[in-house]
């Protein structure tokens, strides 16, 4: 399929893979950007790349918004408000149960998401925005950073402004809490790719160092390329950089074994020219000859042992029978 000009390695519709995209450092596109992020012709932005940006769309009041709206206008046809509305106490446990396993910083229950304060909402919104974008901050205006963050996560469902002005009424509520459970969702799902991801680094195992190395140069290259990069100069040079540190280290290893391996060389010329070799093979061979004939002895030694035993028996049957007779 075709991104902003480019041939995406997705794959095909009907196929399906284990190692699915994720909201990580590899920036491909995330779960909810696949259906919509086809008709855009622009290039593909992590969303990490993308949230990271809110404040300064954000910023630009309606010409920001303008923008935005167009660039999340294309989005697939379906039914007009998010199924999850209709499972309220579901989504109030599951957000919760999501929200302290995660070290959630404030005081959360059930309870109080049941008709949540403004403040409460905001809280909640930036700490999920936080686990893409870490450096995330609401700005003064949060209720335009949240349309516009949930806009560039592709969420397939409207937000109003007029429904974040009045966050915890019955009217509104549920709406914005199914946004909030449909984003734990994704998050969620890219804390599982994550962990699968863990699986394929087996893949490098049997790697040698450089070829491990050049690996993670085009992941990453490929990523920056998905997110529309056109030049790896700052990859290509770090790559570069680690390994001529490791090619410093190899030369000084060689030169090092170079040096013992002359070293070496001088100390069998030097014993060769002063006929000390010879010599001690002389030896050897002296030694060897010795051995053999030690050996040889032994074995005679032996024999001879043997037959002084049955001798020695022979003569005390005699001895016996001679004390028998007086």
């Amino acid at each position: 399929m075709s991104l902003g000009g480019r041939q995406s390695l997705v794959l095909p519709n009907g196929i399906t893979s284990s190692s699915r995209p994720s909201l990580g450092a590899l920036r491909k596109p995330s779960l909810g950007q696949a259906s919509s992020a086809v008709s855009q012709q622009k290039p593909r932005q992590s969303i990490g790349a993308r949230v990271s940006n809110v404040q300064r769309n954000s910023s630009t009041g309606s010409a920001g918004n303008r923008k935005l709206s167009t660039a999340g206008s294309s989005r697939p046809t379906g039914p007009k408000q998010d199924p999850r509305i209709n499972d309220r106490s579901s989504n109030i446990k599951r957000l919760v149960e999501f929200l302290v396993n995660a070290n959630y910083p404030h005081q959360i229950s059930s309870k109080q998401l049941t008709s949540p304060s403004a403040k409460d909402f905001y809280f909640i919104v930036e700490f999920l925005f936080r686990m893409v974008d870490p450096t995330f901050h609401m700005s003064v205006k949060p209720e335009e950073d949240v349309l516009a963050i949930f806009k560039i996560l592709k969420y397939p469902f409207p937000i109003s402004k007029r429904s974040l002005a009045s966050v915890g009424t019955p009217h509104t509520w549920p709406a914005l809490l199914a946004a909030l459970t449909w984003f734990v969702e994704l998050l969620e799902y890219d804390n599982e790719v994550k962990i699968k991801s863990v699986g394929e680094d087996d893949m490098l195992v049997g790697m040698e160092e450089a070829e491990r190395l050049f690996f993670n140069y085009l992941v990453r290259a490929y990523g920056s390329f998905m997110s529309g990069a056109d030049s790896f100069t700052a990859l290509e040079s770090e790559l570069s950089s680690v390994l001529e540190t490791k090619n410093q280290a190899l030369r000084a290893e060689i030169e090092d074994v170079s040096m013992t391996h002359e070293v070496v060389l001088k100390e069998i010329a030097h014993y060769q020219n002063s006929g000390k070799i010879k010599d001690l093979e002389l030896k050897k061979e002296v030694l060897l000859n010795d051995v053999v004939k030690f050996r040889q002895l032994n074995e005679n030694l032996e024999t001879y042992k043997g037959q002084l035993q049955i001798k020695i028996e022979e003569l005390q049957k005699d001895l016996n029978y001679q004390n028998s007779e007086f």
